[in-house]
Formats: C-alpha cells, structure tokens, sequence
C-alpha cells in the first residue's frame, strides 16, 4: 500500500476544487490529523500518554506487622456489687438499659467510658434530644458519687 501525502487525502476528500494547502510542519501529531480528516477510527490509534512509559513506582519500606508485640488482652476481674441507694438504682438501670451497657460491679473507667459513648449518641449538637442529655448527665453525676465518696 502506497502512502499518500496529505494533500492527496485532502484532495480525495474535499474534490479537485480544493485550494492547495501546503503540507503541515512535521511537529504535529500524526495520528491527529489523520483523525481531523477521517482517515482513521476513534479508537485506532493510542492517546500520547500511552507511547510515554510511566515512572517505576517508587520503592516503600515494607514493615512487618507480624513480628509488632502483641498487645495483651486485658481480662475483667470481678469486683464487689456496689451497694445502690434507689435514685442510684434507678441511675444504673438508666445505664444498663442503654446500648453500652454497665455490669453490677462496674469501675469509674467503665462507667466513665459509657457516659461518654452516649454523650456522643444524645449530644444536642450531634443530632441527639436534649432533654435525654440532661437525663444522662443526672444518672452519670448520681453514680459518679459513688467513687467520689471512696477516695
């Protein structure tokens, strides 16, 4: 297959009425013009970022996860049942009905570690209901007082 000039694609295109065009400058793509003019498919020819090669991917240093230390899974002791006044009652069911719930022989971390699960859950400014954030501060202060009493 002979190759044709662009002015001969130009001409075959256009007729023999076409103006003469002087051939482009042979900094331009190619690929392009032959698209320009119709001569090849959409997607016959390769973008120009596919003729460059990518750059390597830069080397990361790998750690091993395997050999970290392991952090020690902490196991609850039991402790005593604290001795419950009824207002104190009524708080901690308050706690146990929720969805982070308390055990009878909760420490001030956990209790502490509820409260603030809930805060996020009843905040006013998180979407939570006001009043029920007030009702849970109340029932924190009245079990609080419990290990305030000890120290």
């Amino acid at each position: 297959m002979a190759t044709k000039s662009f002015q001969e694609i130009l001409q075959e295109k256009m007729g023999p009425t076409a103006p003469f065009q002087p051939t482009p400058p042979a900094s331009l793509d190619p690929a392009g013009l032959a698209f320009l003019i119709g001569q090849v498919g959409r997607f016959e020819f390769k973008p120009r970022a596919q003729y460059q090669t990518p750059p390597p991917p830069k080397a990361s240093p790998r750690r091993n996860f395997d050999s970290a230390p392991k952090a020690e899974v902490k196991v609850r002791t039991p402790g005593p049942v604290h001795q419950l006044s009824d207002s104190q009652k009524s708080s901690f069911q308050f706690f146990v009905q929720s969805k982070f719930a308390l055990e009878a022989d909760f420490s001030a971390d956990e209790l502490k570690t509820s409260f603030r699960k809930l805060a996020l859950v009843f905040h006013p400014d998180r979407g939570g209901d006001q009043k029920m954030f007030v009702l849970l501060k109340f029932h924190y202060d009245s079990l609080r007082i419990l290990f305030l009493q000890r120290k």
